[in-house]
């Protein structure tokens, strides 16, 4: 019939796509939610603390490009972590990679520093991240990567705090 199936569960939604990929969760609950992405002959993509609030009952979410597992490429995520008031780079950021997207806490996987000019690079096996960059007098900031072959130029811009004794980061 070509609809999406959904179950309820306690504190979870089991959807299945249609034969083109999409899905519907009518009547969805406004709150923070994990998303887990799987498909036979896939890597599994996590992505942490999606926040939906919708009013409308109506959420939209990516589009989920998922990795063919048969392929082994590695990548290299490479940029620039940059001042957001004067679009310089900064030096000495230190730079955390972790598993999944928007994964903001926990185990990190590989760890690297900014260069004097805020440049970074870090090579990767194939899969989903989420990198933080850290530096006192910043707060810290995220953004995700996929590493598939060429990952490509990811820049991270830092909104400065204030605060140049501690990053703003919990404590692991």
């Amino acid at each position: 019939d070509g609809d999406s199936s959904v179950i309820v569960g306690d504190g979870f939604y089991e959807v299945e796509t249609d034969e083109d990929g999409f899905y519907e969760i009518p009547e969805f609950d406004p709150g923070v939610y994990s998303v887990q992405v799987e498909a036979e002959g896939y890597f599994s993509l996590t992505i942490i603390s999606i926040y939906i609030n919708s009013d409308a009952g109506s959420v939209t979410l990516p589009t989920f490009d998922l990795l063919n597992e048969n392929s082994d490429q590695s990548g290299t995520a490479h940029g620039q972590a940059v001042d957001a008031t004067t679009g310089g780079g900064i030096a000495g950021a230190t730079v955390l990679i972790r598993p999944n997207w928007n994964n903001t806490s926990g185990d990190v996987v590989t760890e690297t520093a900014t260069d004097s000019a805020g440049g970074y690079n870090v090579d990767l096996a194939r899969g989903y991240y989420t990198i933080e960059f850290v530096i006192a007098g910043y707060s810290s900031s995220f953004i995700n990567v996929t590493s598939s072959g060429s990952t490509g130029v990811k820049d991270c811009v830092l909104n400065p705090n204030g605060d140049a004794s501690s990053p703003d980061q919990d404590q692991d």
